[in-house]
């Protein structure tokens, strides 16, 4: 019976006790009050027995005592209370008045009523207590023949069941209000007790809100609060590892510590104790005697050391009902939960779950947001330009690289006032494609920034959505401008490449090829597939480790660049190779770029060059030695010519006088071969037929050739003609055929003679040997062929050298001769020869259209001069003979040794000076400075120039007009009285 119902008994047996208090206080007072002589005897025996149950019915009720026998002596005085009271009426009613009656009988009735209630609790009590009392008065009052006392019994019977009825009603309410009652007890004491628990749950609650230290920290404080809920129980968390396999201490402050080591990352199994199974099975394990439950067979003697009797386990479990780990209450004594322990251990276990998965998740979270902000930070300070923009295109949020490249005030202004203009359809389509098809788009877009520059950007974008609609655009732009401009560069640097007609090729380390241009592949005849992976000296006919290639590998391991020329076997090319190294950081070698290039036709020409130069620089020689042996030979020829004219044809002296003139003359061809080889003869050009000047020429050589050599003519007489010297002309055929002839020897032979008219271009000009000065056009060419003992390319390339021949010593000035001749027509000369099957000589002169000259009349050379020559060189002999000369034809002469001295005779005596006989080369003032300064006081000065060198050399310094003639030294009297009577007469 709980408090409740306790309470409510104690309330009746109160209400009984008045109740019988007051019924002995009434009797009392009723036989005080009826107390006469008749009664007295009854009245005082009566109030004794009533006095006397009521007595013995309070020492019942005092101290209350739950038993059968206490209960049925109550019941029985209670009865006989009822029935002293009801027996009243008949003993006293019939020996009193009717108004004592009356007052009797309204007591009697007011007694049942109060004891009815006071009894109404206990319904047997009430039957027992009512029916004794009301039905004795209600037979005598029916016993009356007085209908007012039959009336009265009626109504007394009638009020009896009327309280029986109103006392079971009561006692009805009684017991509901009683069942209320203890039913809201109940929810008090419920209440009370989950007001404990959700302070409890609160207090851990709160305590994994606030709590800032690592876990096993909070785990304890959840311990101590689980603890302090029931006395004597020890509680414990283990926590499984990442594996699930383990089970390690987590917190368990009141269990010996060297327990907690003991289990501390004990496997999980179907028989680990309580913890180790609960895991296992991930369901509750109550285990009520450690001392007998077979799943602490391995655990059980450490337990009961320490004295731990009886463990309940609970799995701890995360939301999604993984285990994490296990909470256990140890008791000392072998017991089992009640109710209020099953709810205990089920919230600890959900709220340490709470506990674990929110210091995780507070981990994650903080971790989390170390990494946004991580993230913030370097979407911040990144260097591509991270935004977004709002569908109608304003900016709403942009990083630092997007304000350092378009302003601090980026946003808010629309993409389309930093997009170029170019671009701008192409972003609006874009933008297009993007809603339609969503997802992530990687376009390039130009820009402009700041400062007014274009800027490509490379832009990553993709749709923002709210609630499955598309409000927004965010995107990652990078700067490429420079990666554009390097691919360009690139691609353009991969184009030169490919453009190339040198061949590039890159090796590794070992020199083979990785990358091979298309100049390679043409130049070594290879398909690429084959050139990569092979070894660069395989390719130049060579070998791996071969001596050129330790060079080469020496050569740039040391960072130095390697060049040579290589042989192919094959092609007989020449290459000149030239590779360099590519280093790392370190120095060391990883990489080699090879650069061939074909220089065979450029080493040919280099070497025609270099024999072109020799040849020019032997001319220059024999060209000033010819320019200085003619003004010997001037003074010579001219003195032997005054003397022999002074002597009569019987003098002695002539013949020698003649025979002098004659050795000058051949001294003079001489300087006019040397000249000619020098290019600088002087020769008299006019139109000829080169076909006819051949068939005159081996006409008079046919009788000095040899008879076993055959003269063979393809002569063209419809050729062009050309502008040559006839005896120039006459000495180079003179020289091949003499050539041609002893080539052949005393074997019979036949010598070729050819002539046509060709086209020359660059190309073929490049292969001659006096290719650098000519220029494309119509050539007539003749060729001289011979079937005699040939040249080797040795002897070729010395043909042509001055005193070079392969025969007797003292010759050897005929081909360079040639050369000179040739070249001072401005043709030029290909050779073909090869031992034991002849030589062919092509000479090709540039074709003329103007037509021959007629053949000239006799000119009369009787001619008498007057006047003053100024005559002006800086060799006395050649002055004194020039002087003597021109004295001889009638002049008076002046003599001048340099410039400046026939500038101030010609100052003061001008008005006699009829002309000038003036010297080219001289000291201080050369002879072109000389005629500048005379034309200055008189520009129709007759200035007549004589000079060791040609007139075609005087040509190219005094331009035309300047000079009234020119004699080439060394002159005649007889040519210069004729250059002086042509000057002076015109």
């Amino acid at each position: 019976m709980d408090k409740q119902t306790d309470r409510i008994h104690r309330d009746i047996d109160r209400q009984m006790t008045i109740s019988i208090i007051i019924s002995m206080v009434i009797a009392v007072l009723i036989s005080v009050s009826l107390w006469s002589g008749p009664i007295e005897q009854a009245l005082s025996y009566w109030l004794g027995a009533m006095l006397s149950i009521a007595v013995i019915r309070l020492v019942l009720l005092y101290p209350r005592r739950q038993s059968p026998i206490r209960w049925r002596l109550q019941w029985l005085l209670t009865a006989l209370a009822g029935l002293g009271w009801g027996l009243s009426a008949p003993l006293f009613l019939p020996s009193i008045d009717s108004h004592q009656q009356t007052l009797l009988l309204l007591v009697l009735v007011g007694i049942v009523a109060t004891s009815s209630n006071a009894y109404a609790g206990r319904m047997p009590l009430f039957y027992a207590f009512m029916l004794t009392s009301l039905t004795p008065v209600a037979a005598w009052l029916l016993s009356r023949d007085d209908r007012t006392f039959i009336t009265l019994g009626i109504i007394c019977l009638l009020y009896m069941l009327a309280l029986s009825l109103f006392a079971r009603r009561s006692t009805a309410l009684l017991r509901i209000t009683a069942a209320h009652n203890e039913q809201l007890q109940t929810e008090i004491r419920e209440r009370v007790r989950q007001q404990q628990h959700l302070e409890f749950q609160r207090a851990i609650l709160n305590a994994i809100a606030s709590h800032r230290d690592p876990l096993p920290a909070l785990l304890t404080t959840i311990i101590h609060l689980v603890e302090a809920q029931r006395e004597g129980m020890l509680a414990s968390i283990l926590l499984l590892d990442e594996t699930g396999k383990h089970l390690h201490a987590g917190a368990a402050p009141s269990l010996p510590n060297a327990w907690n080591k003991a289990i501390d990352g004990v496997m999980i199994g179907p028989e680990v104790g309580s913890c180790g199974t609960a895991a296992f099975r991930n369901e509750r394990v109550i285990v009520e005697d450690i001392a007998s439950d077979p799943l602490w067979s391995n655990y059980r003697d450490g337990a009961l050391a320490f004295d731990l009797k009886a463990c309940w386990s609970e799995p701890i479990r995360s939301a999604d009902g993984r285990v994490l780990g296990t909470f256990a209450m140890y008791y000392h004594t072998p017991c089992s939960p009640a109710a209020g322990d099953i709810e205990l251990i089920e919230s600890v276990a959900s709220l340490t779950s709470i506990a674990i998965e929110n210091y995780r998740r507070k981990e994650q979270l903080e971790s989390s947001q170390h990494h946004e902000a991580e993230l913030a930070a370097i979407v911040e300070y990144s260097s591509d330009m991270v935004y977004a923009h709002d569908l109608e295109g304003t900016i709403i949020t942009a990083n630092a690289a997007c304000m350092r490249h378009f302003g601090d005030r980026i946003i808010g202004k629309n993409i389309s006032e930093i997009i170029a203009p170019e671009d701008a359809e192409k972003a609006v389509s874009m933008m297009t494609q993007k809603r339609e098809q969503g997802g992530n788009t990687v376009y390039e877009l130009t820009v402009i920034d700041l400062h007014g520059h274009k800027r490509v950007l490379e832009v990553n974008s993709s749709l923002v959505t709210r609630d499955g609609t598309v409000v927004a655009v965010q995107g990652v732009a990078r700067d490429i401008t420079r990666r554009k401009r390097a691919e360009a560069r690139l691609q353009l640097l991969q184009q030169a490449i490919h453009a190339s007609d040198e061949s590039i090729m890159i090796l590794d380390a070992e020199g083979h090829i990785e990358f091979a241009n298309p100049a390679a592949v043409r130049m070594y005849r290879l398909p690429l597939e084959q050139l990569l992976g092979s070894p660069a000296a395989c390719v130049r006919n060579g070998e791996v480790g071969d001596e050129t290639y330790r060079d080469i590998i020496a050569t740039i391991r040391d960072g130095n660049n390697w060049q040579g020329n290589i042989r192919l076997k094959d092609t007989g090319r020449l290459i000149g190779r030239r590779v360099s190294p590519v280093m790392d950081e370190a120095g060391v070698l990883h990489h080699q770029v090879c650069i061939d290039r074909d220089i065979t036709d450029e080493h040919r020409r280099s070497q025609q060059l270099e024999h072109t130069q020799r040849l020019e620089s032997l001319g220059i020689l024999a060209g000033g030695i010819a320019h200085d042996f003619n003004n010997l030979l001037t003074a010579i020829m001219g003195n032997a010519a005054m003397a022999e004219r002074s002597l009569d044809d019987a003098s002695a002296a002539k013949p020698f006088i003649l025979r002098i003139e004659e050795s000058s003359q051949r001294a003079a061809d001489l300087c006019r071969q040397m000249l000619a080889y020098s290019g600088k003869g002087q020769f008299i050009v006019k139109p000829i037929n080169l076909s006819e000047l051949i068939t005159e020429m081996t006409r008079l050589m046919e009788v000095s050739i040899d008879k076993n050599v055959t003269l063979r003519y393809d002569l063209s007489h419809s050729i062009p003609l050309i502008e040559a010297d006839t005896a120039q002309m006459q000495q180079v055929i003179l020289n091949l055929i003499t050539n041609a002839s002893e080539a052949i020897g005393s074997k019979n032979g036949m010598i070729s003679f050819t002539t046509g008219v060709m086209h020359l271009d660059r190309a073929y000009l490049d292969r001659t040997l006096t290719h650098e000065t000519l220029r494309e056009g119509e050539y007539v060419y003749m060729e001289v062929a011979d079937n005699g003992c040939g040249m080797s390319s040795s002897t070729m390339e010395k043909m042509f050298d001055p005193f070079f021949t392969t025969k007797f010593t003292g010759r050897g000035l005929g081909m360079s001769a040639m050369l000179g001749i040739v070249r001072g027509h401005h043709g030029t000369i290909r050779v073909y020869s090869e031992p034991g099957r002849g030589t062919t000589f092509k000479i090709l002169i540039p074709a003329t259209t103007k037509k021959a000259l007629p053949s000239a009349g006799t000119v009369n050379h009787h001619w008498h001069a007057h006047g003053t020559v100024l005559v002006v060189d800086d060799e006395e002999s050649i002055r004194d003979v020039a002087s003597i000369m021109l004295q001889d034809m009638g002049f008076d002469t002046i003599t001048a040794n340099n410039g400046e001295e026939a500038v101030e005779i010609y100052r003061t005596q001008q008005h006699a000076i009829v002309a000038v006989l003036l010297d080219m080369t001289m000291p201080k003032m050369d002879g072109k400075a000389c005629l500048a300064e005379l034309l200055c006081i008189n520009p129709d000065i007759r200035v007549i120039l004589s000079s060791g060198y040609t007139r075609e050399d005087t040509d190219d310094q005094f331009p035309s007009g300047l000079l009234a003639s020119f004699i080439q030294k060394p002159y005649t009297p007889e040519s210069l009285q004729q250059t002086m009577r042509q000057s002076l007469s015109s």
